[in-house]
């Protein structure tokens, strides 16, 4: 495979060679590579599949932050009075900062994952929605929290945009009409929303399916 390589670039250059990595690799295995295709093979076409898989994440961060990066931090999760996962299993495949979350035993978890997971089990509060059905929830959140003017309105106004746009469309996304598509109950979703929309430090933390949601399923 060296050999194949190395005859590549010698026809057509070092910079024929690319190479691929995966989220994956462990932080030393990531190191390791990344000398291995800089200094070994003399190439700069060295990339992940992260790139891709939070090109979507990234795109919102800027338009919603002015950022490539969420604005929170993994300390976050040991000081949040509410914390909201959607997607998250972090008992099973983020076992580190679950140890975050057991040192945050007074905090309200709620867990959004169809399946019954480890972190679901931990939970105060889940919500087995429908696959796919994330951008609804969320919607109906925002809409519940309007309504009942459960937001900071000087805060919004003195720091954000489009705060009418928003509130326009989610205007018909009321509890019963996001249940109808989350396969939730209209009452759960108002707990939700309101606990979210009254704590006073909440969190919410995701995973790679949330990224790549484009638009609500039909009804």
């Amino acid at each position: 495979m060296t050999a194949r390589f190395r005859d590549v670039q010698a026809k057509y250059g070092p910079g024929a060679l690319g190479v691929i990595s995966t989220g994956q690799l462990v932080t030393e295995e990531f190191y390791t590579l990344g000398k291995l295709v800089q200094l070994g093979f003399g190439t700069s076409n060295y990339d992940g599949n992260t790139t891709l898989c939070m090109s979507t994440a990234v795109s919102g961060y800027k338009r919603s932050f002015g950022s490539d990066g969420p604005p929170g931090a993994y300390e976050d999760l040991e000081r949040a009075d509410v914390i909201l996962l959607i997607g998250a299993n972090i008992a099973d495949n983020h076992p580190i900062l679950c140890r975050r979350l057991q040192n945050n035993p007074h905090a309200t978890l709620v867990v959004v994952d169809p399946r019954v997971t480890k972190t679901a089990m931990m939970a105060d509060l889940h919500l087995p929605i429908r696959p796919r059905s994330d951008l609804a929830l969320l919607n109906g959140m925002i809409h519940v929290a309007i309504e009942h003017g459960l937001v900071d309105r000087e805060y919004i106004d003195e720091h954000t945009t489009g705060f009418d746009a928003l509130r326009e469309s989610v205007r018909d996304c009321t509890p019963e009409c996001v249940a109808e598509i989350t396969g939730l109950s209209p009452d759960l979703i108002r707990r939700t929303a309101w606990l979210y929309a009254t704590a006073r430090a909440a969190f919410i933390g995701w995973t790679m399916g949330v990224n790549h949601s484009t638009r609500e399923p039909k009804r």
